[in-house]
């Protein structure tokens, strides 16, 4: 009788444990993102050579179900290409490019008002403010960039503002 209570006190012990050891994995921290959000060095690179395009973005933009990533490679008004990320209906940063001869065209067709004087958004970059939208506008060589973002102006900087902010920070157009 003394063996099977001693079983049994082991067994409650071994299962104990165990519970015990997947309680504390899955309340571990996931190794899948950066333990720091806003350090560049762990995310993501999105480059495009041929509109001289290249930008660091936060790695769980691509893989959580909370945000919607997409990239689309042709449009109206001859755009050339356009990558962004939502997380449910905002726009946490988009990026558009059009042929710079089209200009006036998408100015108009999304009725954007651009500021006469150029704005620095890092220290290798200008472009315009556009006055009735959170983004900018960039005049590169053959091509206009249109940025975007809902939380360019905010002045509560969450977690997504920050990280919208740092992608313009980095953002590189060559």
């Amino acid at each position: 009788m003394k063996n099977f209570s001693l079983i049994v006190i082991i067994i409650g012990l071994a299962i104990i444990l165990f519970f015990s050891a997947m309680v504390w994995k899955i309340n571990q921290p996931s190794n899948n993102y950066c333990s720091d959000q806003l350090d560049t060095g762990c995310w993501k690179t999105f480059k495009n050579e041929l509109y001289g395009l290249e930008f660091k973005y936060p790695e769980k933009y691509a893989d959580s179900k909370n945000y919607n990533l997409w990239l689309i490679n042709e449009g109206v008004l001859n755009l050339k290409t356009e990558w962004g990320v939502n997380k449910n209906q905002e726009t946490i940063f988009s990026i558009s490019v059009y042929e710079k001869s089209e200009r006036q065209k998408v100015i108009d067709h999304f009725n954007l008002k651009p500021s006469k004087k150029k704005v620095f958004l890092n220290e290798n970059l200008s472009g315009y403010s556009i006055l009735n939208d959170f983004g900018y506008l960039i005049d590169k060589d053959n091509y206009i960039y249109i940025i975007r973002s809902s939380f360019i102006a905010a002045k509560h900087l969450n977690d997504d503002a920050q990280e919208s902010r740092q992608i313009i920070n980095n953002l590189k157009i060559f």
